[in-house]
């Protein structure tokens, strides 16, 4: 590790012999000058060749004050340590004022110098190397354990998608590419084995007749377990959909939150497949599977399905069939382009009589989509990690963030979730033939489709999985891991291709329908406004 360079401004500098050679016997280079002038005219002419100056405030000419506000014109990110004598409270707020970054009170020993050093200069590097060590433990855990897939429960995976969710979060600012590469290459293998699991167990999953089968809460069953019990009995209470999120977004998301929020409580679900909006969303709002949902309100289902503005119907529908209390007054704050002061006077109108409760929902992937032809966009849907950031940068200063704030000081009861996840799709997969039923990025049906087999599932019998069909001779392609279908035809040239199936093709996309732990393995939280209870920790 190349050793640190100190500069110390001290007219007694001489006087601190000893802590010199402490300080370079651990690694520091320490260049002492007697005086401020002498400080600024070196650091004007090797700007770059110091990494932390420690200052005596006391000196004779310029002071320590005025040489730190010189430094900071010029150099405001190098760090600078105030050394003095005085423990006067107005001269510590006129240091902090001018952008001190550290203070310490003569008299100071070798230790406490270190320290400050240590603290300034390789707090990132300390925690890097922690990361490190924690990413090494946490892949030989995960390896060894996928070595015994079969006796992997959908908690285990639940508890693995967190445990890759919070190393990537650790690593993101590690600087070795190695840590990277060998998280993608596991994650590779971990969501194959996933989709494996899914696509074995699922129809077991939603066999109603069978109570002896462990299985997950599926997004049919979420809202009646834990959202309709606290809508009828809260007067105050807001569900929330931000859909199409995963789980590294609603952690960013949360964080925000608990300044106006504690979480009582954090669950997590698996998306009905396919994952795609009108099918998860369709789950989610009315606690009927697609080919339920489908034979019970045939023209409701069609119409959802084919991208009509009937959110507000279906859920009422749903929320009626789940035994809510309550009717759901429906805001769509992306489609409607609402502002946080518009809903809070309508549900103040309209949810004051304890008979309805506000249902907010914005698609988090529409309001990506109706600005992709940005530039920032087009950069953004290569980078998960600066997906992550939007997500973080668009929240904060968000209507959604606002009007969330003015509910919890009206002391509403929230609770937040997607229907389903996302995920980036960099992986072109050929499909043959024309779906004649609902597609997109990641999901097809029809009667003529094909596709891979080797980087998709080809299910003959759709029903089996809870899905409606128009005959027997219906089929389904649904993709895992970072795939995206692409037409056989347009292989070479699928970006400037419109099928009539309205899909454009891309070389890089976030979306979903397919089956992956971002996509499937969903978050529920139940928020209460702050109080002095303890607060819940989602990661």
């Amino acid at each position: 590790m190349q050793r640190k360079q100190i500069l110390w401004i001290d007219d007694e500098v001489e006087f601190f012999r000893a802590h010199i050679m402490f300080l370079e016997a651990r690694g520091y280079n320490v260049m002492p000058v007697y005086s401020g002038n002498d400080g600024l005219s070196l650091l004007h002419k090797t700007p770059n060749a110091f990494d932390i100056v420690l200052l005596d405030e006391q000196m004779p000419g310029k002071d320590g004050l005025t040489v730190l506000s010189e430094i900071k014109k010029f150099l405001p990110d190098l760090p600078v340590v105030m050394v003095t004598k005085s423990e006067e409270e107005d001269l510590m707020e006129r240091a902090i004022g001018k952008k001190i970054d550290g203070y310490l009170t003569k008299p100071v020993n070798p230790s406490q110098i270190l320290m400050v050093c240590k603290r300034l200069l390789q707090t990132q590097e300390i925690l890097s190397e922690q990361a490190k060590n924690a990413f090494v433990k946490n892949y030989s855990e995960i390896k060894n354990f996928l070595q015994n897939q079969d006796e992997i429960s959908h908690k285990d995976w639940v508890k693995i998608y967190q445990q890759l969710v919070r190393r990537e979060l650790d690593t993101e600012n590690v600087e070795d590419e190695t840590i990277r590469q060998t998280h993608n290459t596991q994650k590779v293998e971990i969501e194959q084995k996933f989709s494996e699991f899914v696509m074995e167990n699922y129809p077991l999953w939603i066999k109603k007749s069978d109570t002896l089968i462990e299985k997950p809460t599926l997004s049919n069953e979420i809202l009646q377990k834990y959202v309709v019990p606290e809508i009828n009995k809260n007067p105050k209470f807001a569900l929330i959909v931000l859909d199409s999120i995963q789980l590294s977004q609603f952690v960013m998301i949360q964080r925000f939150l608990r300044k106006s929020f504690q979480n009582s409580g954090t669950y997590f679900y698996f998306s009905t497949l396919p994952t795609t909006s009108p099918h998860a969303l369709g789950s989610l709002f009315t606690g009927l599977l697609p080919v339920e949902f489908a034979k019970e309100k045939p023209d409701l289902w069609n119409n959802f399905l084919g991208g009509a503005n009937t959110h507000e119907k279906v859920a009422e529908f749903g929320f009626e069939k789940l035994g809510s209390e309550k009717k759901p007054i429906f805001f769509n704050m992306l489609k409607d382009n609402l502002q946080a002061s518009d809903i809070i006077a309508k549900i103040e109108k309209k949810c004051d009589d304890g008979n309805s409760f506000p249902l907010i929902f914005s698609d988090f992937l529409d309001l990506l989509q109706s600005n992709k032809q940005s530039k920032f966009v087009k950069d953004l849907i290569t980078s998960p990690k600066v997906f992550r950031d939007m997500t973080s940068t668009w929240f904060e200063k968000s209507e959604l963030h606002k009007l969330l704030q003015e509910l919890s000081k009206q002391n509403y009861t929230i609770a937040l979730t997607p229907s389903s996840g996302n995920v980036l799709c960099t992986t072109a997969a050929e499909f043959y033939g024309s779906a004649d039923g609902y597609c997109n990025m990641r999901f097809r049906s029809g009667e003529s489709i094909d596709v891979d087999r080797r980087i998709g599932f080809y299910v003959l019998e759709p029903q089996n999985y809870g899905l409606p069909i128009k005959s027997e001779n219906t089929h389904i392609n649904i993709l895992n891991g970072s795939y995206y279908f692409t037409p056989h035809l347009n292989y070479k040239r699928n970006e400037k291709t419109k099928y009539k199936t309205d899909i454009k093709y891309s070389t890089s996309y976030f979306e979903k329908g397919g089956i992956s732990l971002e996509e499937m393995i969903v978050p529920l939280t139940i928020m209460r406004p702050l109080s002095n209870e303890p607060d819940g920790e989602l990661l």
